[in-house]
């Protein structure tokens, strides 16, 4: 954590308010600074602040021990009070192709369905969703969307993005193994491997469009 102190010509002095600053008395580009959340914020927030949930929300108020009170657009709970900085970040609307969960009602019964999202409405409020069962839904409010960390086993039928670091391919494959460190060993359709990948570079098949081909 730490206070801009001045700004001149877009390179910002900032005071460090942790015990041990990381590379103090430098200079930093005031455009890779981000301010503290501050109270009317919209962000996204991670429920209990431990729980694999993230949902939007509504900082209601900012404390100065460095903590905020959040209150959910969704989800089971309606405020989280004391959130830390690590369990808040900035909302970011969600994008074609995202894996995500989906509040349904059905027959009386509210859950989580895995989905993921085919494109939103023309006012950006809502979403399109596919159904991890293949059922496709449209206009669905962005409140009642959510985000978690995707976590795959062996013998699950994946799309892996490989040499994400030139933009890559995405390849059909298997995991076969989950490394302690939380990565994934996959033998791709071919016959290559694509090992020690992280979540945020794979997909479930159901989520890819060329399950429509």
């Amino acid at each position: 954590m730490a206070r801009v102190t001045s700004v001149r010509d877009d390179v910002a002095d900032v005071s460090f308010l942790d015990e041990n600053p990381p590379n103090d008395g430098e200079d930093y580009d005031f455009q890779f600074l981000r301010p503290l959340p501050k109270e009317g914020d919209v962000v996204e927030a991670q429920l209990g602040g431990r729980y694999n949930e993230w949902y939007r929300a509504t900082v209601v108020k900012a404390h100065p021990n460095i903590t905020w009170d959040v209150e959910y657009t969704a989800g089971d709970a309606n405020i989280d009070l004391g959130l830390a900085r690590v369990s808040i970040r900035e909302y970011d609307p969600f994008e074609e192709e995202e894996m995500v969960q989906v509040n349904w009602l059905e027959d009386g019964e509210e859950y989580w369905v895995d989905s993921v999202v085919t494109g939103t409405t023309e006012n950006g409020a809502g979403v399109n969703l596919k159904r991890f069962d293949g059922k496709e839904v449209t206009g669905v409010s962005s409140t009642l969307v959510r985000r978690i960390r995707w976590d795959f086993e062996k013998d699950d039928d994946v799309a892996v993005l490989v040499d994400s670091e030139d933009d890559g391919n995405v390849f059909a494959g298997r995991v076969t193994k989950v490394l302690e460190n939380g990565r994934y060993d996959i033998i791709l359709d071919d016959g290559d491997l694509a090992n020690c990948k992280s979540w945020s570079d794979m997909r479930f098949q159901w989520a890819m469009s060329w399950d429509e081909d």
